[in-house]
């Protein structure tokens, strides 16, 4: 079936059935708000992060707890799943880990492949590439890294705005087949991500371009930025700051 799940300050997880919108599961196994979820690429597994330090994976349908992630020494805020199953979890202490829950699940899963530190500020954002080769990490610092995920190492620095990062995404080249790994501008790290957009509590947004660093596009709303969201196709993204408006862009040329 089609699933979604909330988590929220009462410490709880809901699940829904998609297409009824009908509760089917309740899960209560956090002592603190749960922050951010994700739902592995295979089977009914969900996991989540929360402000009591743990990242926990779930089954949907029993409720029952697979295993713990439990590593980070403050709340965890973000999470990015890969399509093979690699669970990246950002933290306000700075910190991004890397978890390895790919298929098939041994004696050893769960493992934290890596921790890739660098931030000097609570990371607010994070999101890997399709790959899990890449990814793009945000944090309170104002700056936004992108990392070899291989090697835990920093590729480039993305430097310009001046209040925290609230939001990124990347930008896949609509032009080029996602699966085509015979393409020769192809990234291994990156794949076919070409840009990146940021929103910040500075009152701005900015895309960038991944091979360069710099931004080739810029606009100020003016009022601080906390969400954004885009379509699937890339054309257009939205964005919502702290007054209530919202912001509809739509990408051209880039």
């Amino acid at each position: 079936g089609v699933w979604m799940a909330s988590g929220s300050y009462d410490k709880t997880i809901c699940v829904w059935h998609g297409e009824t919108g009908m509760l089917r599961n309740r899960i209560a196994a956090f002592d603190g708000a749960v922050l951010c979820l994700g739902f592995l690429p295979f089977g009914p597994f969900l996991c989540a992060g929360s402000v009591d330090k743990q990242t926990k994976v779930f089954h949907v349908l029993t409720c029952e707890q697979l295993f713990s992630l439990s590593a980070h020494a403050l709340s965890v805020r973000r999470m990015s799943i890969s399509a093979d199953g690699v669970i990246a979890t950002a933290s306000d202490d700075k910190e991004i880990r890397l978890w390895d829950c790919r298929m098939p699940w041994g004696d050893d899963m769960g493992t934290c492949l890596r921790i890739c530190t660098g931030h000097k500020g609570a990371i607010t954002c994070c999101e890997m590439t399709r790959q899990g080769t890449g990814m793009l990490s945000a944090a309170e610092d104002c700056n936004l890294f992108l990392w070899d995920v291989v090697h835990g190492a920093v590729m480039r620095v993305f430097v310009g705005h001046t209040g925290p990062i609230s939001k990124v995404f990347l930008l896949n080249d609509p032009d080029e087949p996602e699966d085509d790994d015979d393409t020769p501008q192809r990234s291994r790290i990156t794949g076919n991500v070409k840009n990146i957009v940021s929103a910040s509590k500075d009152g701005t947004i900015r895309v960038w371009d991944i091979a360069t660093g710099y931004d080739v596009c810029f606009s100020r709303p003016g009022q601080p930025i906390l969400c954004m969201a885009k379509t699937q196709d890339n054309a257009f993204f939205a964005a919502g700051d702290s007054t209530g408006g919202l912001h509809i862009f739509r990408l051209r040329g880039i």
